[in-house]
């Protein structure tokens, strides 16, 4: 669909998107809520009633906690599944967390004969991509996205509705400076699913003048136990 105005983008109000959610995606008009100022029916990010209830009932049968992404599987599913057979609420480093995706997605195969992982590994960037990322990269960006609980695209939502979050501490690697007391800019990667819930968490951009999503509310914590040995990504 074509790109819209900077007049046509400002337009769209939450109020307008709901109203669009309201009804089967096939009837939704697109909005210029795309990449870029692309025209696209909205989506919604959460669950529905039937499904939370299915999740729920899922739990409580096999006494532990289920995966919110569970359904289809792919590299989101593959990433939370990875921290919570390492462990939930606990640091990992993305070297473990790679590994352990490694393994949870090689167990299954989509239409096209491929394992998931293979299918994530090689997805091809988009066209005219200027800094297409590595399976590292991709790892790293997918976990900043769970974060996100914007109006507009919050892929973080079905975790947030069971009271989960994906938080992120990059730690400082000597020679490295921090870019500011915020956001620090390389380093060691290591990621937990939080399911106690508190606060909301703080997306961690790479780039510290990105504005995406709604404002950080909450500080992203030190790595204080439970950690692996800081590593370099692998």
């Amino acid at each position: 669909m074509p790109k819209s105005t900077k007049k046509e983008i400002k337009k769209v109000t939450q109020a307008i998107i709901d109203k669009e959610l309201s009804k089967p995606y096939k009837e939704r008009k697109p909005l210029a809520i795309g990449r870029g100022g692309r025209r696209v029916r909205p989506r919604n990010y959460g669950h529905t009633e039937d499904r939370k209830a299915k999740l729920i009932e899922e739990a409580l049968a096999i006494g532990d906690l289920v995966n919110p992404l569970s359904g289809r599987k792919g590299p989101y599913w593959g990433f939370v599944e990875s921290l919570i057979g390492l462990g939930v609420d606990k640091w990992h480093t993305h070297a473990t967390v790679k590994a352990k995706m490694v393994e949870v997605m090689s167990a299954f195969v989509n239409t096209k004969k491929q394992t998931i992982w293979e299918a994530f590994i090689t997805k091809q960037s988009r066209p005219g991509s200027e800094k297409p990322k590595d399976v590292n990269g991709k790892i790293k960006q997918n976990a900043r996205v769970l974060q996100r609980l914007n109006q507009v695209h919050s892929y973080g939502l079905k975790l947030s509705e069971f009271g989960m979050c994906i938080d992120i501490h990059v730690e400082p690697v000597e020679g490295h400076e921090k870019c500011s007391e915020e956001f620090i800019q390389k380093g060691t990667y290591h990621y937990r699913l939080n399911s106690k819930g508190g606060d909301p968490v703080k997306p961690l951009y790479s780039n510290p003048s990105a504005k995406r999503g709604r404002k950080p509310k909450k500080k992203v914590e030190e790595v204080t136990e439970d950690q692996d040995p800081l590593i370099l990504e692998k």
